[in-house]
């Protein structure tokens, strides 16, 4: 009985440790899987490493440039010089001549307008006004015959002012009233112009009226009107043609009439009305300039290429009979700054 038990026993001890070896390897196995289970994250993405950046590793940032930054400041501070308003102004002369083509005299007052224009480039601003022929304004000489009742050409208005109780003065005393009048140089007030063609070819007129203390407040009106030069193909009466009394003249050894004239600054069209466009008083301003702004058609016969726009400051009169005060000039298309 002994003898037989022994191999019994063995063969349970031999079973129970093959046994125990094989849940050893399971378990094995398990915790391997679940370490690989835990480093993939259970399907997730795993979180991005840190990487520290040492103590001593400072990455600077440019300073801001303060040079730009004025630049910047003063760029936006300047103005356009057109809208800056200087504190004193040229003052010019405007000759408005009453002329025509049909007119012997008037080649003689044309004359002293030239040799004024010559003499004073920057100060003298000469206008034909013509009457009777192919190139008159009927709006611009109703205004002046209804303001001033012309009584004979060639005459001229001087800045519109009555002397010795007359607005219009013969050619023999132009010069000598131009230069009365130039010996003022500075004018209360002053003016800016530019114009400018849009793409339909309409022009438009800005007119920065600036003023001094001696103007500020007051009352007064802007008229625009543009003149064209080099208008030629119509002939000139010439009385100084071959007369005895005017040996010397410029026209004396010239033809009656002169086929090949030429004539400037002949006064083609009105902008704004003849009588002008009131500055109200409060807009008189020292620290602002009066803007008028026109848009405006260029007729057709009208070479613009020759044409300039004048605009003149009047005082203002319940007759329309104010002197000017101050006038500039500038070429279609082109910009005049204060002067």
């Amino acid at each position: 009985m002994k003898n037989k038990s022994k191999p019994i026993l063995y063969l349970l001890l031999l079973n129970f440790d093959n046994t125990m070896k094989h849940v050893q390897t399971h378990f094995i196995f398990l915790l391997i899987a679940l370490f690989l289970f835990a480093s993939c994250g259970g399907g997730e993405e795993a979180p991005a490493p840190v990487v520290d950046t040492p103590p001593d590793e400072v990455v600077d940032t440019p300073p801001a440039d303060d040079n730009q930054d004025d630049e910047e400041e003063q760029e936006e501070q300047e103005q356009d010089p057109f809208d800056i308003v200087p504190s004193n102004f040229t003052k010019k002369v405007v000759l408005e001549q009453l002329t025509g083509a049909w007119c012997g005299w008037c080649p003689g007052g044309s004359q002293f307008v030239n040799e004024l224009a010559e003499e004073h480039p920057e100060r003298f601003i000469g206008v034909a006004i013509h009457g009777g022929d192919r190139l008159e304004n009927a709006t611009i000489i109703g205004f002046i015959d209804r303001t001033f009742s012309i009584s004979g050409y060639p005459s001229a208005l001087i800045n519109r002012e009555r002397v010795d109780g007359s607005f219009l003065h013969f050619r023999n005393t132009w010069v000598s009233l131009v230069e009365r009048q130039l010996r003022t140089r500075q004018a209360p007030l002053g003016m800016a112009i530019k114009t400018e063609r849009d793409e339909q070819g309409k022009y438009k007129l800005t007119a920065n009226v600036g003023f001094t203390e001696a103007a500020a407040g007051g009352t007064f009106v802007i008229t625009a009107y543009v003149v064209e030069d080099g208008i030629t193909g119509i002939a000139q009466r010439n009385y100084y043609s071959n007369n005895a009394n005017f040996r010397g003249h410029p026209y004396h050894d010239k033809p009656d009439p002169i086929r090949d004239y030429v004539f400037n600054r002949v006064a083609r069209f009105n902008i704004t009305d003849m009588a002008g466009v009131s500055i109200p008083a409060n807009m008189a301003r020292v620290d602002r300039p009066f803007t008028l702004e026109q848009v405006f058609d260029v007729p057709s016969g009208i070479r613009t290429q020759n044409a300039s726009v004048v605009v003149i400051i009047t005082e203002r009169d319940t007759r329309n009979r104010g002197s000017i005060v101050n006038a500039q000039i500038v070429k279609l298309g082109e910009t005049k700054l204060w002067d």
